[in-house]
């Protein structure tokens, strides 16, 4: 009787798939060597990071059973990189996912037996997919010489094992890793540091009350001996500076000398606070003496510059150095003298001017007397010039300009020409 059947010839290849795709498709899966307990961003997830308290390698298998979105919940494969992460061969395809596929994570804070929950059929990408982790199985239970324990106690062995059930040997097991105290050394021989042999007799003790003075035979200070407290007074002795340490501010020292000090140790901030407009100095005194604050007027009477004192008119000889450079036959003005209200300055200018390209010059004086009443402007008495001059150009003059007097100088054009003044100003108000 035909049966018209049809025989395939079946290679190892062939036996090689189908066996791998049934194994793929049982419930229980290889572990995973850890579970993460939040959601993870797959695409980020690579080796090197921690999951669970376990820092992820290359090609580790992670259940990810708390995904935010349900349908994205699986077993997954670690990739080196970012972005390699993917479901793992035996539990990417419908047929390996299905209800009751059990998964043992074996490492980390989530470690256990993991369960899917989820009814079949199951299609992978789409269905919404729950992970559940069962609990621990109970402590087991053992019997120790007819009384039971839990595996984690041994609360009742001491009653079921004596000291008749240790042989002699097991004094000789190298003891665990531990420490002495003084007090706790027993068995030492005479000549150890700590043996009581070290101590002296009742007779060197005695001979040593009060104040007992050591010596060859009896080497010994008792704690009584005066000598031995704080109040002792060491004798008299000297110290340098440099042998005074945490002195704070050497507020007990009455004195600091100058060999004390360092070259160049005493700054700016640590003089005494000065008046504005003031400098350092002595007015007045014989010989030496303490430096002062002087004023303005006591400098000018020590460098000579007020020359002498009219009474109630007061005579000031002020002198300034002014320059400046013209370019034109225009007036510059090279100093700018204010007067107060009902004042007259006579002004005596001393000025010298030089071309820069040739040896065309100009020297000399200006005078002139200038005065200005209450609330009204300057006004300029009498010019009087004695120049020497190279260029008929060149001049010097001395004007009013509102409240100010003005020194002016005029060169020529196209030439470069330095000036330079020196003005004397004689006051009275």
């Amino acid at each position: 009787m035909a049966l018209g059947l049809t025989l395939k010839p079946v290679t190892q290849g062939t036996v090689e798939v189908t066996v791998t795709q049934n194994i793929h498709k049982q419930d229980t899966k290889d572990p995973a060597r850890t579970a993460a307990p939040a959601n993870v961003d797959i695409a980020l997830m690579k080796a090197g990071d921690t999951i669970a308290s376990v820092v992820l390698l290359a090609d580790d298998r992670v259940l990810l059973p708390n995904q935010t979105d349900p349908v994205a919940r699986g077993l997954y494969k670690v990739g080196a990189l970012a972005g390699e992460a993917a479901r793992t061969e035996d539990a990417n395809e419908d047929a390996e996912v299905t209800n009751s596929m059990a998964v043992h994570v074996v490492e980390g804070d989530e470690q256990g037996l993991w369960v899917l929950t989820t009814s079949d059929p199951i299609e992978v990408g789409t269905t919404a997919l729950t992970f559940v982790k069962e609990p621990a199985p109970p402590a087991a239970a053992h019997a120790i010489g007819g009384a039971e324990h839990t595996a984690d106690t041994l609360a009742n062995l001491n009653t079921k094992v004596s000291d008749a059930t240790l042989d002699d040997a097991g004094d000789a097991r190298p003891p665990q890793a531990h420490t002495h105290t003084h007090a706790s050394t027993t068995g030492q021989t005479a000549t150890d540091h700590h043996d009581n042999i070290n101590d002296p007799t009742a007779g060197q003790k005695a001979a040593l009350v009060g104040t007992g003075t050591p010596s060859g035979g009896n080497p010994y200070v008792s704690s009584d001996d005066a000598r031995m407290t704080d109040d002792r007074n060491p004798t008299a002795h000297t110290h340098v500076l440099a042998d005074v340490t945490d002195s704070g501010t050497l507020a007990g020292l009455s004195t600091v000398g100058t060999s004390e000090l360092g070259d160049e140790a005493v700054t700016n901030a640590k003089l005494a606070h000065m008046a504005q407009s003031t400098v350092k100095g002595r007015a007045a005194g014989a010989g030496t003496g303490d430096a002062t604050d002087l004023s303005v007027a006591q400098v000018k009477t020590l460098l000579a510059l007020v020359h002498s004192d009219l009474g109630s008119v007061g005579f000031d000889d002020h002198k300034t150095v002014n320059t400046v450079q013209t370019t034109d036959n225009v007036a510059t003005t090279i100093a700018t003298i204010p007067l107060a209200d009902n004042t007259v300055v006579e002004i005596a200018v001393n000025v010298v001017g030089r071309r820069t390209d040739a040896g065309a010059r100009i020297g000399g004086m200006v005078r002139a007397t200038v005065y200005r009443e209450a609330a009204g402007g300057v006004v300029v008495e009498g010019v009087s010039k004695d120049l020497d001059k190279s260029v008929a150009q060149y001049d010097v003059n001395i004007i009013g300009s509102g409240n100010d007097a003005l020194v002016q100088v005029t060169g020529n054009t196209g030439h470069t020409v330095n000036w330079r003044t020196v003005l004397s100003s004689n006051l009275v108000a």
